[in-house]
């Protein structure tokens, strides 16, 4: 794995095509700067470039093994952080607080905002309506997102950036 700091929240890191989703972050380098988009649009983008998911394929199950809550929620969010790096679409936890990389900047999203992005996206990818829209799954989704989107602190150097583009 290569990576290298880049713009973020305080702390982002690059990882290159090919790495793996354990590997945290996922930052971009835009593939067309001149398009950016809002942070909701970024979201929005996202889900619709979710398709229908076959939970059993994904967790390697059986027709008579059982698939239960955490298999949907483990590959939910293993589906949505895919797609993310697809896109050059940033998305991580930093100091308790969630982002989205917009192609500028790291904006930072409420946890109820990202709590309804990944229901939706949930139910999107095939979750049932009633599940993807419960509290406590949606609660669930979100706890397993900061858990697979871990940033270590990157090492510091004597320098300083500063990303003018962020208003």
């Amino acid at each position: 794995m290569i990576a290298s700091t880049s713009s973020s929240p305080g702390q982002g890191v690059s990882i290159s095509e090919g790495s793996s989703l354990d590997d945290g972050l996922i930052t971009p380098e835009p593939k067309n700067p001149a398009k950016r988009l809002s942070s909701g649009q970024v979201l929005k983008a996202l889900i619709e470039q979710l398709k229908k998911e076959d939970f059993r394929d994904l967790a390697g199950l059986e027709e008579d093994d059982k698939i239960n809550t955490k298999h949907f929620i483990v590959y939910s969010i293993q589906q949505i952080i895919q797609t993310a790096i697809k896109n050059d679409w940033g998305l991580c936890k930093a100091n308790g607080f969630t982002y989205v990389y917009n192609g500028n900047y790291w904006c930072l999203i409420d946890t109820s905002i990202m709590e309804k992005f990944l229901g939706e996206s949930a139910e999107k990818l095939g979750v049932k309506e009633m599940t993807a829209r419960f509290y406590g799954f949606r609660e669930q989704l979100l706890k397993q997102f900061i858990s697979a989107s871990y940033l270590p602190q990157p090492e510091t150097n004597s320098s300083v950036l500063i990303n003018f583009a962020n208003g």
